[in-house]
C-alpha cells in the first residue's frame, strides 16, 4: 500500500477518464457559481453585441472607446444572442466554453512540454478549480477569452517548434491576431517572443523561423486592420488613437491616478511608480487570497528549474510574464505600469503559473499531493464564494429578480445600468428601459408607476467620464416612494 502511495502509473486511457471527470466536475462547479450580469464591463459588451445584431452597431453607444476595437468579443456575444436569444445565459456562453476548453489546453501543454500525463492532470485540476476561472466563466469580461486565444497561439507555436511545421506557425499568428480583437493583452507575449528572438540571434546568429512566421502574420493583421480603419474611419492609426481616447475617457482608472488619486499632478510621479511596481503589484500578484498561493508555488518552481538548468522555455515564459505583469507599461507615449488591483488581469499569466505549480506538486509523493489538492479544492470553494461577495451577487440577483417580476413596468436609469437591464429584460423590453441624462432632465415628468433605479456609486463614476445628470435628491422628496434597496441600487417609484 505504501508503495502505491509513492507513485501512480496510468493504465491505457485511464488518464483520459480522469481528465473527463475533472472536466465534468469543473462544468458543474461553474454552473453552481453562475453569475451572469454584474453591471460592469459586461454591460457595454452586451450592448454593443445587441446593436450589432440589430444592424445599428455602436449607434448612440455610450461607453469606453477601446471596447469598439474588441470586435471578436462583440461578434461572439452577438452570435450567442442570435442562437439563444438576448438573455443572461447566452451572454456568458462564450467565456463559459473557453473556460472549460482552457482545462483541456493546459493538459495538452503539459504533454508537449513534459510528456508527463500526471503533470498534465495536476495542471488540469489546478486550472479547473482556480477561483478566478470559476467566477469569470460566467461573466462576460474579455480577459479569460483573450488569454485562451493567446495560449492557443503559444501552443501552436510550440507544436511548430517541435514538429518543424510552418502550418502550426501560421495558426499561431492567426490565433494571436484574433486575440487582439478581444483585448490588447498580446503585448505581453509579443515582448517575450521578441526578447526570445533577440536572445537566439545573439546566441546562434540565426533567427527562429517559427517565431518569425507567427509575428509576420500578426504584423500583417495589424496593417490590414489599419487599412480597414483608414477607409472606414479616416485613421490608419485608429487603434492607437482609440487607446489614447480611452485614457482620456477614464483617466481616473489608470496609473498614476490609481495611486495618487484625481490630483495626480500634485504627487510624486517617480514615487508612485516605485510604489506601483515594487509594493502594490507584487502584493496583488503573490499575496491575493483568490489565487490560493499558486503564483508563489510557480515562482518557487521557476527558481528550482533555473538552479537545475532545465525547462528553460517554461521558466522564461512564467518568470517573464510575472515580470511584465509587475512592470509593463499600458501606454506607448509614457510609462504607465500595469495595475494588478483588478484580479482578473491575472489571466494572461494563468497558463504558465498552472504548469509551473503542477510541476512543483509533482515533486511530492502521491499522498502529499492528495492532501495539498484537497486543501486547494476547499480553498477554491471558499474563495469562489468570496468572489461572489466581491461582486455583491446576492444583491445583484435580488435586483434581477425584481426587474423580472416587474416585466411590464417602465424603468428609468443611467445608460450603463440600462445596458445591463436590457439583457435581463430581453429584446422585447429594451424600449421600456429609458436613459436619464442631462443637467436639466426633469425627473418630475416621469410617468406615474414608473420605476427609477439609482446607484450613487455608478453615477459618481459616470460623472468622472464627463456625463451630466440632474439632481437626484428630488427622488427623496414628495412625488416618489423608495420601494427597494439592493446593495448600491435604490429603487424609486413615481407616485
Amino acid at each position: 500500500m505504501k508503495e502505491k502511495l509513492k507513485t501512480f502509473n496510468f493504465s491505457k486511457n485511464q488518464d483520459l477518464y480522469i481528465l473527463i471527470l475533472i472536466l465534468f466536475i469543473a462544468f458543474l462547479t461553474r454552473i453552481f457559481f453562475y453569475n451572469g450580469i454584474v453591471f460592469s464591463d459586461d454591460s457595454y459588451y452586451n450592448q454593443l453585441a445587441i446593436s450589432l445584431l440589430q444592424g445599428n452597431f455602436a449607434e448612440n453607444y455610450l461607453g469606453y472607446p477601446i471596447f469598439l476595437l474588441r470586435k471578436m468579443e462583440i461578434v461572439f456575444t452577438a452570435f450567442s444572442f442570435f442562437l439563444f436569444g438576448i438573455n443572461e445565459t447566452s451572454s456568458v456562453l462564450f467565456p463559459f466554453v473557453l473556460s472549460v476548453s482552457s482545462i483541456v489546453l493546459v493538459y495538452k501543454f503539459a504533454l508537449v512540454l513534459f510528456e508527463e500525463k500526471k503533470i498534465g492532470l495536476l495542471a488540469a485540476f489546478l486550472y479547473a478549480f482556480f477561483p478566478p476561472d470559476i467566477i469569470f466563466a460566467t461573466i462576460n469580461f474579455t480577459d479569460l477569452q483573450c488569454a485562451f486565444f493567446i495560449n492557443l497561439g503559444l501552443y501552436s507555436l510550440l507544436k511548430a517548434h517541435k514538429e518543424s511545421d510552418n502550418k502550426w506557425s501560421m495558426l499561431s499568428g492567426l490565433f494571436f491576431s484574433l486575440s487582439l480583437l478581444i483585448k490588447e493583452s498580446l503585448l505581453f507575449v509579443i515582448v517575450l517572443l521578441v526578447g526570445l528572438q533577440i536572445y537566439l540571434f545573439i546566441k546562434n546568429r540565426s533567427s527562429n523561423r517559427t517565431i518569425i512566421i507567427s509575428l509576420l502574420i500578426v504584423v500583417s493583421f495589424i496593417v490590414i486592420e489599419g487599412l480597414f480603419y483608414y477607409f472606414s474611419a479616416g485613421k490608419l492609426e485608429y487603434r492607437i488613437y482609440m487607446l489614447a481616447e480611452n485614457y482620456r475617457y477614464c483617466y481616473y482608472d489608470f496609473f498614476p491616478y490609481t495611486v495618487l488619486g484625481v490630483d495626480a499632478g500634485t504627487g510624486s510621479y517617480l514615487k508612485a511608480i516605485a510604489k506601483q511596481v515594487f509594493v502594490l503589484n507584487p502584493k496583488y500578484l503573490f499575496a491575493r487570497r483568490y489565487y490560493l498561493g499558486l503564483p508563489i508555488l510557480a515562482l518557487v518552481q521557476a527558481i528550482l528549474l533555473i538552479k537545475e538548468k532545465r525547462e528553460k522555455l517554461l521558466t522564461y515564459w512564467g518568470v517573464g510574464i510575472m515580470i511584465l505583469l509587475l512592470s509593463l507599461s499600458t501606454s506607448f507615449t509614457d510609462y504607465k505600469p500595469f495595475d494588478l488591483k483588478r484580479s482578473w488581469y491575472i489571466f494572461i499569466g494563468v497558463m504558465p503559473i498552472m504548469l509551473l505549480a503542477a510541476q512543483y506538486l509533482s515533486r511530492f509523493r502521491l499522498k502529499y499531493q492528495v492532501i495539498m489538492l484537497s486543501v486547494y479544492l476547499v480553498g477554491s470553494i471558499i474563495m469562489s464564494y468570496e468572489y461572489q461577495k466581491f461582486f455583491n451577487m446576492e444583491s445583484l440577483n435580488s435586483l434581477k429578480n425584481f426587474v423580472k417580476l416587474n416585466d411590464d413596468a417602465t424603468i428609468y436609469t443611467d445608460h450603463h445600468t440600462k445596458y445591463g437591464l436590457d439583457v435581463i429584460r430581453g429584446e422585447g423590453k429594451i424600449s421600456d428601459t429609458k436613459i436619464i441624462m442631462g443637467k436639466y432632465y426633469n425627473l418630475y415628468d416621469i410617468p406615474r408607476s414608473a420605476f427609477v433605479i439609482y446607484n450613487r456609486k455608478e453615477i459618481d463614476e459616470l460623472l468622472l467620464q464627463g456625463y451630466v445628470y440632474p439632481e437626484f435628491t428630488v427622488l427623496d422628496e414628495s412625488g416618489y416612494s423608495k420601494t427597494h434597496e439592493f446593495g448600491k441600487f435604490i429603487i424609486y417609484q413615481k407616485n
